[in-house]
């Protein structure tokens, strides 16, 4: 079995984490009722958890973490009882709790400042714009008539000429410019909010296809950067492949700010 890796973008106060992993069979209580785990079982929970404690690092300074597992305590499964389930995730998230209110009043500023800029150009060129509109309020009633009429070709060619008008009326009010600079602000209102590190035992094969080989602090690793875009913030996804064959390999994943992501990796404590 094959696990494909994607990141879930940060968006503002939610915790980076990866696309869920595969749903093992403790976990999976859609397929089969809940069954007590057998000593075995717990033993191999109670390990894992043990390793993904002494892997995780704590909150850098500013920040706050949550682990989604609070105890290497397993009392169930969800599985038949002919087959012994091995494979878990365990996942600690991270916050950034200082300077929030700092950088969301910047934003807001600078969104202000944005805002004015668009009135000003509006002001300088009311005569332009005037002069824009009129024609594209004619095209729009050529364009009716012409539906109207059933003459196709002319529609065709009529609202190639609004589309023209169009891009004439944003480049007059620097559409693209305000839309560029609006999303680099929303961008750095969300950069490195948030991180996550996750640790899955006895795991699947995993796909690194769309991942580059890199090493973080002489471990080899792979990694996939998300450059920023539409208002997002870069992200990064790390992830360490621990030994085994698949299915009882240990797999390490990092996500968050490209920065973050890295150093936490580098700060894991891995065998």
């Amino acid at each position: 079995m094959t696990t494909p890796l994607s990141l879930v973008l940060p968006v503002l106060g939610l915790t980076l984490a990866l696309a869920p992993p595969p749903v093992s069979a403790a976990e999976d209580c859609t397929r089969f009722p809940k069954r007590p785990a057998t000593a075995e079982e717990k033993k191999i929970y109670a390990d894992g958890y043990a390793l993904f404690l002494g892997m995780a690092r704590a909150a850098p300074a500013g920040w706050d973490s949550s682990d989604a597992q609070k105890s290497g305590v397993l009392n169930e499964v969800c599985a038949p009882a002919s087959e012994k389930v091995i494979s878990h995730g365990f996942e600690r998230g991270y916050s950034q709790r200082e300077g929030l209110e700092t950088r969301q009043a910047n934003a807001a500023a600078q969104a202000t400042a944005i805002g004015r800029g668009m009135q000003a150009t509006v002001k300088a060129n009311e005569t332009k714009l005037a002069d824009i509109t009129a024609r594209m309020q004619a095209l729009q009633v050529k364009v009716q008539e012409a539906v109207k009429a059933q003459r196709m070709q002319e529609v065709e060619q009529l609202m190639a000429q609004t589309e023209t008008v169009m891009q004439e009326y944003e480049k007059a009010l620097n559409t693209s410019g305000t839309q560029a600079a609006a999303e680099a602000i929303d961008a750095e209102a969300r950069r490195d909010l948030s991180a996550s590190f996750n640790v899955r035992i006895n795991a699947p094969a995993v796909d690194t296809r769309g991942f580059t080989s890199v090493t973080v602090g002489a471990r080899p690793a792979f990694r996939q950067l998300t450059a920023a875009q539409g208002g997002m913030p870069a992200s990064a996804h790390y992830v360490v492949v621990l030994g085994g064959a698949a299915g009882a390999q240990t797999v390490v994943t990092v996500g968050g700010d490209p920065a973050r992501a890295e150093a936490l990796l580098k700060a894991a404590r891995l065998p």
